[in-house]
């Protein structure tokens, strides 16, 4: 939990006027109840996946699977295992223009993460949240600033991908324009507008705006305003921006690359303009399901492919899934025992609590 957060005692909380009003709880058990209808929906697309993936002109397909040779498999995991590491440093990338953790830190808590967002109630976020704040020190909201910098960065590089996808429907020229040049195009509008925000001057004044009106000065005085401020630092140094814009377009590239060798394994022929173009829609729907991916990236990426491919597109996309799904959950594994995950010291505060960095973008070291 976080620090400040009433303890129940007995099943109820100790202090009656801080409990909340009816009409929150029941807004609670709705978004609850959303979440996990959309859970089960969700099984319920990977269920029509595979039964599609099983059926019998898929068959051939799932032979050739069967006889797959060992070095495509150990290929298949250890690209799944590449996007997961990247990823974990595109989340140090984030934090980093303010804070400084450690690599190895960060990787163990995205592994567990990783298997997490699967499952719906925003768990993987809630398990980034808990270790970070409980064991490095970092305050609730300045994470949750970074998820906000990820965010942006992550989309502003994927979304031209998926946009230049959607007009374009093949990989030529105008797609390759539109997919590296919205990037930079967007990032650096990002980083100037962010810059312009923190400044001295302007953000004083949208802190006198924040603190003229009743919610405003709620804002200011829970500290909320600062870590905004300190969200804006993130996306306001180039460096952290290109970073994690770069290491994205790897994602990109590393799921590219295991669509082709998924399609190798299945005996498919899958152009490379198709890899590429189904690895920015999985990746775009995985990012934005908000009810855990599972289920929901697969049947999605198989639909939009089915027209342009075949059927049998959905053989690859489950296949890319089910290697990703054994290797996250063993680097979860792993990542929990260096955590020390359920011997005592999850919760502990810390070996190392990194101290915030100065006020302007510092140089990048290497991640």
């Amino acid at each position: 939990m976080a620090d400040g957060e009433s303890a129940a005692v007995g099943g109820q909380d100790p202090n009656p006027a801080l409990a909340p009003p009816g009409g929150a709880r029941r807004r609670v058990a709705a978004r609850m109840a959303v979440q996990l209808v959309g859970f089960i929906v969700g099984l319920g697309l990977l269920g029509w996946c595979a039964s599609v993936a099983l059926s019998a002109r898929n068959r051939e397909q799932l032979h050739r699977l069967g006889e797959a040779a060992w070095w495509e498999v150990l290929g298949l995991a250890l690209l799944s295992a590449a996007s997961i590491v990247v990823t974990g440093a595109m989340f140090r990338t984030a934090l980093l223009p303010v804070r400084r953790l450690r690599m190895i830190d960060v990787q163990a808590v995205n592994a567990v993460a990783s298997v997490l967002t699967y499952l719906p109630f925003k768990l993987s976020a809630l398990f980034r949240v808990l270790i970070h704040n409980r064991r490095d020190g970092v305050p609730a909201l300045t994470i949750g600033a970074s998820f906000g910098a990820f965010g942006a960065v992550a989309a502003g590089t994927v979304l031209p991908a998926v946009a230049a996808t959607l007009w374009r429907e093949r990989v030529d020229a105008l797609w390759w324009i539109t997919a590296l040049g919205g990037p930079v195009l967007l990032m650096a509008a990002m980083v100037m507008a962010a810059r312009f925000l923190s400044r001295g001057r302007v953000w004083a004044w949208l802190e006198g705006l924040a603190k003229g009106t009743r919610p405003g000065r709620l804002v200011v005085r829970g500290a909320m305003l600062e870590r905004a401020h300190e969200g804006l630092r993130m996306v306001a140094s180039p460096g952290a921006v290109a970073l994690g814009s770069a290491l994205r377009v790897l994602d990109m590239a590393i799921l590219a690359c295991r669509f082709l060798l998924a399609a190798h394994a299945a005996g498919q022929v899958l152009p490379t303009d198709q890899a590429v173009l189904a690895a920015s829609v999985y990746l775009m729907i995985g990012a934005l399901a908000p009810m855990g991916q599972l289920g929901v990236r697969e049947a999605g990426t198989a639909g939009v492919f089915a027209a342009l491919h075949s059927e049998g597109f959905v053989v690859i996309v489950l296949t890319v899934s089910a290697v990703e799904t054994v290797t996250a959950l063993a680097m979860a594994m792993a990542g929990a025992a260096w955590l020390k995950v359920g011997r005592g010291s999850l919760l502990a505060k810390g070996a190392v609590v990194p101290g915030p960095l100065a006020a302007a973008p510092a140089p990048h070291r290497s991640v």
